[in-house]
C-alpha cells in the first residue's frame, strides 16, 4: 500500500469516525471556508422563468455549467459570469436531456431519439438510428467513457453508443443493465475503454467497451445500497449511506470505513486531492488530502443530490435534480467572477 494511500485512508478515518460532538469538531475541524459564486440576479431571474429545469450537467474542461430548461440550454461561465441561451431541439414536453458536452459538441436525447450539436452556431441534427419501439426512455446518464468521438450512456432502455461521426445512435449488446429511478450519478470511469457502477441490486460492476459490445462483471457486492462511485486519482471510491468503501486502481477492495453513530452520507464527490461528503443532517465536510485540512460546516445548511468537485479541488458545485445549482471557491485559482 502506498503513502499516498495509507494517507487517504487515514484522513478519512478521521473525518467518519469522529465525535458528533461540537466540542470535538472544533478540536478537529476547521468552520468551512468557502465563498459561494451566484449567477447575476438578472441571469438567475432568466434561468428560473424557464422552469422545471433537468440536472445540471457540468464541465469541468471549461469551467461552465449546463443547465437544461423547460425550452432552452443555458451556458453558465464561471470563469467570467457570463450566461449564453441555446434552443433545444425539441419542446420540454419531449423530456430532453443533455448528456454530453465536450470540445464544443453537445449530445442530448428525448423520447424517441438522440441529437447532437456541434459549435453554437450550428443547429441541432438529429442521429440515425432511434430507440427501441417497445421501450419509453426516461431519462439519461452518461458514461464516463473518455474519447471525443464515442459517447456512452444508459437510461431505462439498457445502454446505448453515439457514434459522434458520421453520427449514429447505436444500442449495446452484452450488457442487459438499465438506469434505476432516482439514481443519475452512478458511475467512474476506467482509463482503458470502461466505467464503474453501482446498481440497485447493492452491487459494483466493471463494464468494458468495444464498440456496441459491453461487457460486465461484478466487482463487489455491498451489504447495504450503494449511493454512487467516483474516482479519486487512481483509486475508486463507492458510498453507501452508512460507509466509504476504498478499491485500489486494479478495483481490488481496500477498505471499508463506517460512519459510526446516527449520521448518514446523502452524496459524496471527490476529485485526486480532495474529498466532499454531504450528510442527512445538512452538513459538508471538505477534506483536503494533500494539507491534511479538514473543514466541516454547520448542520441544516446544504442538501444536494449531487457533488461535482474540479479537478484543482477548488470548485465544488452541489446540484439537485433540478434547480440551479450551487457554486463554492475554496481557494485561489482559476478566476472566478461573483454576481455583481
Amino acid at each position: 500500500m502506498t503513502g499516498l494511500w495509507s494517507l487517504k485512508l487515514t484522513l478519512v478515518m478521521i473525518l467518519l469516525l469522529k465525535s458528533n460532538a461540537a466540542s470535538s469538531q472544533s478540536q478537529v475541524f476547521e468552520k468551512l471556508d468557502w465563498t459561494e459564486i451566484r449567477p447575476a440576479a438578472i441571469h438567475a431571474e432568466s434561468i428560473l422563468a424557464d422552469e422545471p429545469m433537468g440536472r445540471p450537467v457540468v464541465d469541468v474542461s471549461t469551467n461552465e455549467i449546463w443547465i437544461t430548461g423547460k425550452s432552452f440550454l443555458w451556458r453558465w461561465s464561471l470563469t467570467d459570469g457570463s450566461l449564453v441561451r441555446l434552443e433545444q431541439p425539441v419542446a420540454r414536453t419531449e423530456s430532453f436531456n443533455l448528456i454530453h458536452v465536450k470540445s464544443g459538441v453537445l449530445i442530448g436525447v428525448d423520447k424517441k431519439s438522440a441529437w447532437i450539436l456541434k459549435g453554437e452556431k450550428q443547429t441541432w441534427r438529429k442521429l440515425d438510428g432511434s430507440f427501441p419501439a417497445a421501450c419509453i426512455p426516461l431519462g439519461a446518464s452518461p458514461l464516463p467513457y473518455d474519447n471525443s468521438h464515442r459517447v456512452y450512456f444508459m437510461n431505462n432502455c439498457g445502454i446505448f453508443l453515439v457514434l459522434v461521426d458520421p453520427g449514429q445512435l447505436l444500442k449495446s449488446t452484452g450488457s442487459d443493465l438499465e438506469v434505476q429511478g432516482g439514481q443519475s450519478k452512478l458511475f467512474a470511469g476506467l482509463e482503458h475503454d470502461g466505467a464503474v457502477l453501482t446498481t440497485k441490486d447493492h452491487q459494483l460492476l466493471k463494464l468494458l467497451m468495444d464498440g456496441p459490445r459491453v461487457r460486465q462483471s461484478e466487482v463487489y457486492r455491498a451489504k447495504s445500497k450503494l449511493k454512487g462511485v467516483v474516482r479519486s486519482g487512481k483509486y475508486f471510491i463507492a458510498w453507501s449511506s452508512q460507509a466509504l468503501i476504498f478499491f485500489d486502481e486494479k478495483l481490488r477492495r481496500k477498505q471499508v470505513i463506517p460512519v459510526l453513530g446516527s449520521r448518514k452520507i446523502d452524496s459524496f464527490g471527490a476529485s485526486a486531492d480532495r474529498h466532499v461528503l454531504a450528510f442527512a443532517d445538512g452538513a459538508i465536510e471538505v477534506m483536503d488530502i494533500t494539507t491534511r485540512r479538514k473543514q466541516a460546516s454547520g448542520k441544516g445548511e446544504y442538501s444536494p443530490n449531487f457533488i461535482d468537485v474540479f479537478p484543482d479541488g477548488e470548485l465544488i458545485v452541489l446540484s439537485s435534480e433540478a434547480g440551479i445549482p450551487r457554486v463554492f471557491k475554496l481557494s485561489a485559482g482559476i478566476r472566478v467572477t461573483p454576481a455583481q
